[in-house]
C-alpha cells in the first residue's frame, strides 16, 4: 500500500510542476503618464513600490493601489506560456454622467522570459506603469 501511494505521488509531482504558478506576486517599478506631447514622461511615482497579486485563471487582481475588485469584466486574453506572453483586460462599469464611456486597463507579463523574475506593463488609459512580477 505504501509502495502505491510513493508511486502515485512520484507520477503527479511532474504534472505539478509542469501547471505553473496559479498566480503572480508583482511590484511597480516605474510610472509614467502620456504627455500632451504625445510622448511618456515620469510621472508623479505614486503607484512605485506598489504590490499586487494577479490570480492567473481568473484575472483578479488585488493589492496596494492597483486592483480591479470594482471592475465588472476580467478577461484573460492569453494564460501564457514559453512562447507568448499573459495578458489581461479589465474593464469598469459606465463612467457615471457620461452614457456609454467605460475605462480599461491592459496587462501584459512576460510569462516567456526566462528566469523567476517577468517585467509586466500595465496600461490605465493615460498612466503606464511597469515592474515584475514573480
Amino acid at each position: 500500500m505504501l509502495m502505491r501511494a510513493v508511486i502515485l505521488l512520484l507520477l503527479c509531482v511532474p504534472c505539478l510542476v509542469s501547471a505553473g504558478s496559479l498566480s503572480y506576486s508583482c511590484e511597480v517599478k516605474s510610472e509614467f503618464y502620456l504627455a500632451s506631447s504625445g510622448s511618456l514622461e515620469s510621472g508623479n511615482q505614486l503607484y512605485v513600490g506598489s504590490k499586487f497579486n494577479v490570480e492567473k485563471r481568473t484575472g483578479v487582481v488585488s493589492g496596494t493601489g492597483v486592483g480591479n475588485s470594482s471592475y465588472p469584466t476580467k478577461q484573460v486574453i492569453d494564460v501564457g506560456s514559453e512562447e507568448q506572453s499573459y495578458q489581461l483586460i479589465w474593464i469598469s462599469r459606465e463612467v457615471i454622467g457620461i452614457k456609454g464611456a467605460h475605462n480599461s486597463v491592459y496587462l501584459r507579463v512576460q510569462e516567456n522570459h526566462e528566469g523567476m523574475n517577468k517585467p509586466f506593463i500595465m496600461n490605465m488609459g493615460s498612466k503606464t506603469l511597469t515592474g515584475i512580477c514573480k
